[in-house]
């Protein structure tokens, strides 16, 4: 719904100028196809999340840009990464899957996009779900190595 995008642009100080990208396929996750319980977060995601990224750029007086672009992290990501020269970020905050191997893509992706000493910040490495347990983490350290 763009929330954690609405709250930046609210919160966080924009210069005149200033641009937020957001990139999003608003189809939702795995677990939106798999799990009927979070299936029903998708009606009008997107319409939502465009209202939710205009009232907090207008209520900001309209200083920065949010730009959305509708695609996979993948390959938005990869086309930034293209351009000549490539765009560059200040600060990456990735939100995208709940898969720990998606994000993970998403971090390796993301950091050449980065400016020498911007921020990357990450969501859902970790992420686990109790109403769909099959979506599991990475194994903590140690874990799958011979016993001595």
């Amino acid at each position: 719904e763009g929330n954690s995008a609405a709250w930046l642009v609210s919160h966080v100080a924009f210069q005149e100028g200033a641009e937020l990208v957001c990139v999003d396929t608003f189809a939702g996750g795995h677990e939106h196809v798999t799990c009927p319980t979070y299936s029903r977060e998708l009606e009008n995601v997107e319409a939502r999340c465009r209202r939710n990224l205009a009232l907090a750029a207008a209520a900001d007086g309209g200083r920065g840009h949010v730009c959305i672009i509708k695609d996979t992290t993948e390959h938005a990501l990869r086309k930034m990464c293209e351009q000549e020269p490539p765009q560059q970020f200040h600060v990456i905050y990735i939100d995208a899957s709940h898969l720990w191997h998606d994000v993970l893509q998403d971090v390796l992706l993301a950091w050449p996009l980065l400016h020498k000493g911007g921020l990357l910040i990450f969501d859902d490495y970790l992420w686990h779900s109790a109403t769909c347990p099959h979506f599991s983490s990475p194994r903590p350290s140690g874990m799958g190595q011979e016993e001595e």
